[in-house]
């Protein structure tokens, strides 16, 4: 079993900062009838990380969803970095979680107009 756990605390005005947290479980099984064999192992890696915002530079009220969508995004490099690692040191080689692709996006600029159009 995997599960991929993201919390993240409120938007603290005073300090403004927002501290996000990202957890991996893998092989705690829950109760089932699946045939599947359990992992010989238990592993538990949280990475937490407290990012903090420019009010000037990033609207307060996408900090939240910044936190739930994109924040999760930076840490799981640093996640996907400790699973290998503690697995690897323990005897299982080969523990190597997914990479994520994210989609880039950008602004189209509107066209400007040629030299024919004048």
């Amino acid at each position: 079993m995997f599960q991929l756990i993201k919390k993240h605390t409120s938007y603290d005005d005073d300090l403004k900062r927002i501290g996000v947290k990202l957890e991996v479980l893998i092989g705690h099984e829950e109760e089932s009838d699946d045939e599947i064999e359990p992992l010989p192992f238990k592993l538990r890696v949280e990475v937490a990380g407290l990012f903090s915002v420019d009010e000037n530079s990033f609207p307060v009220e996408h900090i939240e969803d910044w936190a739930i969508r994109n924040a999760p995004l930076i840490l799981y490099p640093y996640v996907r970095e400790n699973v290998y690692s503690l697995a690897t040191r323990c005897g299982f080689q080969g523990l190597i979680l997914p990479l994520f692709e994210v989609p880039t996006i950008r602004a189209a600029k509107e066209a400007e107009p040629s030299q024919t159009d004048r």
